[in-house]
């Protein structure tokens, strides 16, 4: 009776493992988000994006690039769906999402599949007009960049491994499927770290097996020998054709355990340190004296969690949003500063990144008051004109602001030194039809000098006007 309910439980369990499985993979909308897209360079191709790519934006991704066969060469664009006939993309078309679990979080792939018009053998330059434009346009994990491809599409990924145009290399693996290539380049492999997993129909006739067999044994032979191991795989009654293609590129465990997505992914399951990107450095001349800082360039292969921003070097600043991945710095004054910007990932990795920021002082853009008794000067803020003249020139204890007939309401009349920073202010009312400002400066303690004056009003922040006090 007890090994009955063990085989009872056994069965039930292994169901259970299948039914988590299945709905885990299963998507019937992810075939919705195959997308016809093109590179700068030209290249049509097939995008297949996770489903939380748009929404997790610090997060990097494992990519794919795959390589069709002869049959599904095209024009890139109105022939473009071949592209998808076999491959990962193939298994898009089914349903199933491209996501697996690695050490308890769901890892999921970006695809793209570029699309060539030469039936007979695939434009290496081609290829790395994809890769170069995968690398910059997409949020791709750089350390885990894969090609694979079958057939013609299997030589591809097998010469491009190996060519000019992949030095310094860019690829974390290849899987090439019933590829022809050159066995004097595989060193190259060997010699940058470039895993490999070769495939082939046991019974394929047209690519017979004996190439790939020799190149996998070329290439564990190679000094250093790779690490890991160049793996090989005979598919069992595989001819060249979908008796191969459909168990190479298979997502569950039915043919290959682990998968060939699992397999790609066992190159990253060390969890990476988050990349801090502080943003460019920025020059901003007073009286401006706020900057945004941007760290949303950050990324992290599982996500950012925190971000925090602090002043590394330079004067009086206010950092508005310290916590979050932009913020506004205000109160800058004439001079440079270095803010700092720490990102932490989910696992509590953390790496800082600085951006420096250069305050000129206020220079040719400033009103300079004409030095008399009376001089009538023009103020010009958002809203048109704001302050018509302001006298006399030098100051000494009164100061008269003429106003135009717009401002109501309050003003703020500013005193700042050369480098921006404030030294006295004052608010007043101001009564419709007001036309003029006259402020009594006697108990104030503005030194003597050259100073600015700006007037700001509840819709318009003014022009700051240089005078000089005595």
């Amino acid at each position: 009776m007890h090994t009955r309910i063990l085989k009872f439980g056994s069965f039930h369990g292994g169901m259970l493992i299948l039914i988590i499985l299945f709905l885990f993979l299963y998507n019937p909308l992810a075939a919705q988000r195959i997308n016809k897209k093109k590179t700068s360079g030209g290249t049509g191709y097939l995008e297949y994006l996770p489903l939380d790519y748009n929404t997790s934006t610090s997060k990097v991704y494992p990519i794919i690039i795959y390589l069709h066969g002869a049959g599904e060469a095209g024009n890139g664009t109105t022939e473009l769906s071949r592209a998808a006939k076999w491959g990962p993309l193939h298994e898009v078309n089914a349903g199933k999402e491209l996501c697996f679990p690695v050490n308890g979080q769901s890892k999921c792939f970006i695809v793209l599949a570029p699309q060539t018009s030469n039936s007979e053998l695939w434009d290496i330059a081609i290829i790395n007009d994809m890769v170069n434009y995968a690398l910059k346009t997409y949020r791709v994990n750089k350390s885990m960049v894969f090609l694979t491809g079958f057939s013609t599409g299997g030589t591809g990924t097998w010469r491009y491994s190996y060519s000019k145009y992949n030095m310094p290399n860019k690829l974390r693996a290849v899987a090439p499927v019933t590829g022809k290539g050159d066995t004097t380049q595989l060193c190259y492999l060997a010699n940058n770290n470039i895993a490999v997993w070769a495939f082939h129909g046991a019974k394929d006739i047209l690519f017979p097996k004996d190439s790939t067999i020799n190149k996998v044994r070329v290439l564990n032979e190679c000094i250093p020998a790779p690490n890991p191991k160049a793996k090989l795989t005979l598919v069992p009654n595989g001819g060249h054709n979908e008796t191969t293609w459909l168990k190479v590129y298979d997502v569950t465990h039915t043919y290959q355990n682990p998968n060939l997505y699992e397999w790609f992914l066992s190159f990253g399951k060390t969890n990476q340190p988050p990349v801090a990107n502080a943003g460019p450095d920025q020059t901003i001349t007073l009286p401006t004296n706020t900057v945004t800082l941007n760290g949303t360039k950050s990324t992290d292969d599982n996500g950012i969690t925190t971000y925090k921003w602090t002043k590394k070097s330079g004067g009086a600043a206010t950092i508005v949003s310290a916590n979050s991945a932009t913020t506004k710095v205000s109160g800058l004054v004439k001079g440079s500063y270095v803010f700092t910007l720490k990102v932490t990932d989910e696992k509590g990795l953390t790496k800082s990144d600085d951006v420096g920021i250069k305050v000129n002082a206020a220079t040719s853009q400033l009103t300079v008051a004409k030095v008399g008794s009376d001089q009538t000067l023009v103020d010009m803020g958002e809203d048109g004109k704001t302050v018509t003249g302001i006298y006399p020139n030098p100051i000494d204890k009164k100061l008269t602001i003429k106003l135009s007939k717009k401002i109501q309401g309050s003003a703020i009349i500013n005193f700042l030194d050369e480098s921006g920073k404030l030294l006295y202010r004052k608010e007043v009312k101001v009564l419709r039809n007001q036309g003029e400002i006259n402020l009594d400066l006697s108990d104030t303690i503005l030194k003597q000098g050259i100073l600015f004056i700006r007037v700001d009003t509840e819709n318009d922040m003014g022009n700051p006007v240089k005078l000089v006090k005595r």
